[in-house]
């Protein structure tokens, strides 16, 4: 932008170039195409006021003997209940859900990805049935079960290493979990156990009976500061910022799968439909079927802008001498940026 702006200045001069020069190459489509994606959306999770409220859930896939393990996990004292399943199905999936809710209680929500056995109808009818908002993440944005994929990790490698060792899985999943659970987190300060039920969890380690007074409270308070700072901290290393996007506007979808030569962005344009923070529904000019994607794969469309050439009338002088065509006022392209309060010299103050 800023080579084009001095190689033209080196050239020609009229009111307001450097304002036409942003807005022209911002419309460039190619550029917006090839153009990097915009930052995320700043984290917007609601911070939950009791254990077992919000719950978060995944499959754990690729496991020996063609198993899958069942994951769900408490926002809130990141309790983990596991369960294995071959196959995995969506009513397994409500048989083990049944069986954690007859033993801990009824959660106000579950989140899960958009796996087929989290989109049946039998579960959505499951959760309507006992009160249970199900919370589908954004497609190709993991991000959004985030605490459920970091407990997968971490299962994960536990698992790797009785493979390694060749003992049973099952069985060292299991021991790690009792460890797990009896042991204090940083975000809370307490164990999940703790946490969740108001006492240790005994283990074969010797411990010390500790007093309950005030513990939940204090623990709560101590979980959401640290996760104001983690937000803080997340939203300011990714950068984060509010995309802007508005039912009405046109955007261009990002290629997730991308060749050597293939452009950041499709051709093809949208219309957005509904915005829920950084979940966008948008629907397709051409087939008009709609799609859910994250902000970050989409990117607003900058139309062209009109340029018009007035052979009727002659451009006002500046500085006594007059450009060969009059450049017509376009439409003010969106920018979100701060910028400091411009004020005209006084020396150009008897100029028309």
């Amino acid at each position: 932008m800023t080579g084009i702006k001095a190689h033209l200045r080196s050239k020609i001069w009229f009111p307001e170039m450097d304002k036409l020069v942003e807005k022209v190459v911002k419309a460039c489509k190619p550029c917006q195409m090839t153009a990097l994606p915009d930052k995320p959306n700043p984290i917007g999770r609601r911070i939950p006021t009791q254990p077992w409220e919000d719950l978060a859930m995944d499959f754990k896939e690729g496991l020996p003997d063609g198993k899958s393990l069942f994951v769900v996990v408490c926002y809130t004292s990141r309790f983990i209940q596991v369960e294995v399943m071959k196959p995995a199905t969506s009513q397994k999936v409500i048989s083990a859900l049944l069986k954690m809710f007859a033993s801990l209680g009824v959660p106000r929500s579950i989140t899960a990805d958009n796996g087929p056995q989290f989109r049946s109808e039998e579960l959505k009818q499951f959760c309507v049935s006992y009160g249970v908002h199900l919370n589908l993440t954004t497609p190709y944005w993991p991000e959004q079960n985030g605490a459920v994929e970091r407990q997968m990790r971490n299962i994960g490698r536990r698992i790797k290493i009785s493979v390694i060792q060749g003992t049973n899985w099952e069985a060292d999943l299991l021991d790690y979990l009792i460890m797990y659970h009896s042991t204090p987190q940083e975000t809370t300060g307490v164990s999940p156990a703790r946490m969740l039920f108001g006492r240790e969890m005994r283990n074969s380690l010797p411990s010390l009976h500790k007093s309950d007074t005030l513990l939940f409270e204090s623990s709560k308070d101590r979980d959401m500061v640290m996760k104001e700072q983690h937000k803080a901290h997340s939203d300011s290393r990714r950068h984060a910022t509010f995309h802007g996007l508005q039912p009405g506007d046109v955007v261009i979808m990002r290629n997730l799968k991308l060749g050597s030569l293939q452009p950041t962005f499709g051709d093809e344009e949208f219309d957005v439909v509904d915005v829920k923070g950084g979940e966008v529904v948008v629907r397709s000019n051409e087939t008009g079927k709609t799609y859910t994607r994250n902000s970050t794969h989409l990117k607003f469309l900058r139309k062209k802008e009109e340029l018009c050439v007035d052979n009727n009338k002659e451009l006002s002088e500046v500085g006594g001498s007059a450009t060969d065509s009059r450049v017509c006022e376009a439409e003010e392209v969106r920018d979100t940026r701060q910028r400091r309060e411009i004020r005209r010299p006084k020396k150009f103050e008897d100029f028309v």
